[in-house]
C-alpha cells in the first residue's frame, strides 16, 4: 500500500461520527469569489510559479532537512489533512526547511514547508498538524494565488498562455517573492487561514486546538530580541488565538467531550519522532 493509501485508511478510522465539523468547503467559496474578477491563474500555471517559488523558499532558508524518519512522519500528517482539505486534488508536497528558525511557509500549488524549528516547537502531533493545516488552509483559500493575479494584472497579461514567456514567469515570481517573503499576507488571510486550518484538523480527527495551543506557547515565550521572520510576517499571535478560541467551542461531539481527550495517545508518536532532534 503506498504511503499515500495507508493515511487514507489512517484518516477515514479516525473520524469521530457525530461530530459537528465546520464545512471546510464553504469556509473557502468567499475567498476564490473575491478574486474572480482578476486575471484568472488556472491549475498549470498555479503550480508551475508554486514549483518555483518553492526552490527559492528552500535556497532562502538554507536547504532542506533530509533526515528520512522526520521527512516521512511530516509527510504523512500533511497528506492526512491535505485529502481532507477542499483542495485534495493538488499534488502536495511537505519538507522540512534547514533552520533553527520558528516558521512554516506554503507555496502556489500545493507546496508545504515547516521549518525544523517548528517541529522542534510542537509538543503534540495536533500541533504539528495545526501548523500544516494553516499552510494547506492558505493554499486551499487561494492567498497565495491572489498576489499572482494582482502580479498579473500589473504585467498585463491577459491571455493564457502569456505567463509561459521566460521573462514574464522570472519577473512574476520575483515579484511574488519580494511580496511574499518579506510582508507576508494581508492579516484577514491569516484568520482565515487559522479558522479553515481549525476546521481541516477536527475534519480530520485532531484535536481542533493544535494550533492554538502551539501559538499560545510561542506567544508566551518570546522575547524582545527575537527576529524570527514568524512574528514579522503574521498578525499578533495573541489576536490570533482569541480568535480561535472563540471558534473551538463548536468542536465538541455529542456528549460535550472535546475532541482533544480523545486523541492524547497521540502526543507520545510526535515527542519519539523529533526527540533526536531536539
Amino acid at each position: 500500500m503506498s504511503a499515500r493509501g495507508f493515511v487514507v485508511v489512517l484518516c477515514t478510522a479516525g473520524l469521530l461520527p457525530g461530530c459537528e465539523f465546520v464545512n471546510v468547503h464553504q469556509l473557502v467559496e468567499g475567498g476564490l469569489r473575491a478574486g474572480a474578477m482578476q486575471l484568472p491563474v488556472g491549475p498549470e500555471e498555479e503550480i508551475a510559479y508554486g514549483g518555483a517559488v518553492a526552490v527559492q523558499v528552500v535556497a532562502r532558508y538554507g536547504g532542506l532537512d533530509k533526515t528520512p524518519e522526520l521527512v516521512e512522519y511530516v509527510n504523512l500528517v500533511g497528506e492526512a489533512l491535505a485529502i481532507h482539505s477542499p483542495r485534495p486534488e493538488l499534488p502536495y508536497h511537505f519538507a522540512i526547511l534547514n533552520t533553527d528558525e520558528v516558521n512554516a511557509v506554503s507555496a502556489p500549488g500545493g507546496y508545504v514547508f515547516i521549518t525544523r524549528g517548528a517541529l522542534k516547537a510542537c509538543r503534540t502531533e495536533a500541533e504539528l498538524a495545526g501548523i500544516l493545516a494553516h499552510e494547506i488552509a492558505h493554499i486551499a483559500a487561494g492567498h497565495a494565488v491572489k498576489i499572482l493575479q494582482n502580479l498579473k494584472s500589473k504585467q498585463a497579461i491577459a491571455d493564457s498562455t502569456g505567463w509561459k514567456s521566460t521573462a514574464v514567469f522570472g519577473q512574476i515570481v520575483d515579484g511574488f517573492l519580494d511580496d511574499y517573503m518579506t510582508k507576508g499576507l494581508p492579516q484577514d488571510d491569516e484568520f482565515e487561514a487559522d479558522r479553515i486550518g481549525t476546521a481541516i484538523l477536527a475534519r480530520v480527527g485532531w484535536a481542533p486546538d493544535g494550533l492554538r495551543t502551539l501559538l499560545s506557547r510561542l506567544a508566551a515565550g518570546r522575547t524582545a530580541e527575537s527576529k524570527d521572520r514568524f512574528y514579522g510576517t503574521h498578525p499578533d499571535t495573541g489576536a490570533r488565538v482569541s480568535r480561535i478560541d472563540a471558534l473551538l467551542p463548536g468542536y465538541k461531539d455529542k456528549d460535550g467531550v472535546t475532541l482533544e481527550l480523545r486523541f492524547r495517545d497521540r502526543t507520545a508518536s510526535l515527542a519519539k519522532r523529533v526527540g533526536h532532534v531536539h
